[in-house]
């Protein structure tokens, strides 16, 4: 593999790793005033919708390809968030 590629793809887990980490911490700290579990579905929710109506290269064969990885990364991430919220104590696995 490239040197390239496997220092894209070493930054990608680094980004990734501190985003969730970072939004699981807002999340703990919010979950006081509001549910944890509401709180994740709704921004979720927004990201994904955001994901759905953003303009890709219209003219570009792979426009879809780019949208539907996006998602797939997306609901990923949110596994990741949900996952170290459930290893935290504060969600629950229901």
């Amino acid at each position: 593999m490239d040197h390239h590629l496997i220092n894209a793809y070493a930054h990608s887990n680094l980004h990734e790793a501190l985003l969730a980490h970072l939004f699981a911490d807002i999340i703990a700290k919010e979950s006081e005033k509001v549910s944890p579990r509401h709180a994740l579905q709704a921004f979720q929710n927004d990201v994904l919708h955001h994901i759905r109506i953003a303009v890709f290269p219209a003219q570009d064969e792979n426009s879809h390809m780019i949208q539907q990885s996006s998602l797939d990364a997306a609901s990923r991430f949110f596994r990741v968030v949900e996952d170290i919220l459930v290893s935290r104590g504060v969600l629950d696995t229901n």
